[in-house]
């Protein structure tokens, strides 16, 4: 007697594709879930790039105080942290009325004037609103 059957061969032939198949899947699955997290990670990297241009107009308007300039409700360009995907604008409104401190003595408020609102945003090749910040900020 022998062995081997008649039809095996084409049992391992089945198989082998079957395995194949399965693999190609795993792979294909693989790629798509590297693609994705490709793609989260450059966004990861645009958002970065966005908020720092952001927090970097913020640091220099912190740094020269002393030439505010009121703009009102009015954003105005910074084409210095602006590029060709994000435009940053900001806008300087004095706080009216003056912020009242209350005294110790309990005889009233003291109003603390020179107080400016910043407001700091960026938007996108889409004029649509990224990302921004709004602070206090006290001129000496």
């Amino acid at each position: 007697m022998k062995g081997k059957r008649k039809g095996s061969g084409a049992f391992t032939l089945i198989e082998v594709m079957l395995a194949v198949a399965i693999f190609a899947f795993a792979v294909v699955g693989f790629a798509v879930a590297l693609n994705d997290v490709f793609g989260i990670q450059v966004e990861l990297m645009r958002t970065n790039q966005v908020r720092q241009a952001v927090e970097s107009c913020a640091a220099r308007i912190l740094a020269t105080t002393n030439n505010l300039v009121p703009t009102g409700e009015k954003f105005i360009a910074e084409p210095a942290f602006s590029s060709d995907r994000v435009r940053v604008e900001v806008a300087v409104l004095p706080v009216v009325p003056p912020i009242s401190l209350p005294a110790a003595d309990g005889r009233g408020a003291r109003p603390l004037v020179g107080w400016w609102q910043i407001r700091v945003r960026a938007l996108g090749a889409d004029r649509q609103w990224v990302d921004g910040l709004s602070f206090l900020l006290w001129q000496r």
